[in-house]
Order: structure tokens, then sequence, then C-alpha cells
């Protein structure tokens, strides 16, 4: 995933963030209208630990653009240069939790 290099672990056996994010569980998306535009809203975390390791994103199908909220290793990054209308968005339906941000966890790695 484009940006998302520091996301990685350094450790060879822990496996991709992508293969991370692809174990756990997902939904099917929800259409939401932002500045009168469909936006498609899905999220993707890793088994057994969705608050550390979870994407949180929206896709514009008009637009072919996607823009979305990574946590991972007790960090948050913003991809694709979300808007403060979808980063509030975001946040509204995904939630941070805080105790998967605090950096004496095991997930901070």
């Amino acid at each position: 995933m484009k940006g998302t290099q520091a996301a990685e672990s350094a450790d060879k056996d822990i496996p991709s963030l992508r293969e991370r994010l692809l174990s756990g569980p997902s939904g099917p998306g929800e259409l939401l209208v932002l500045q009168g535009e469909p936006w498609w809203f899905y999220t993707a975390c890793q088994a057994h630990d969705c608050p550390g390791t979870a994407l949180a994103m929206l896709y514009s199908p008009d637009q072919s653009k996607m823009v979305g909220r990574l946590t991972a290793r007790c960090r948050v990054w913003w991809l694709g240069e979300p808007t403060a209308e979808q980063r509030e968005q975001i946040e509204q339906l995904r939630p941070l939790d805080d105790a998967a941000l605090k950096e004496d966890s095991a997930l901070c790695e």
C-alpha cells in the first residue's frame, strides 16, 4: 500500500501489513454522501488486533479516489490526503481506541 512503509514491521517473521489487514473481519461498504458526491466507507483490520492494526477508508467511484486512516504500531497515518470533512466522517464512523495507541503497549513493536 502506498505511503505505509513506516507501518510495516522490521521483523521478517511478522506478515506484511496487507496480509495482516486482510486477515480480520470486514463488512460490506456503507454508502455516504459527502459534498453532494457518493463515497463508500470500508474497514479492514488484523485478526485478533482490530484496535491496533486497522484501516478505515472512503472510496469515491466517481473520482476513482481513496482516502483513509491507518492505525498500526501505536501510530496513526492519514492516507490519500483526506479533507477535514472526510477525516471527521472516518473518525465518527470508526473512532480510535486510545488504548491501542499507548507507547507501552506490546503492539508498538
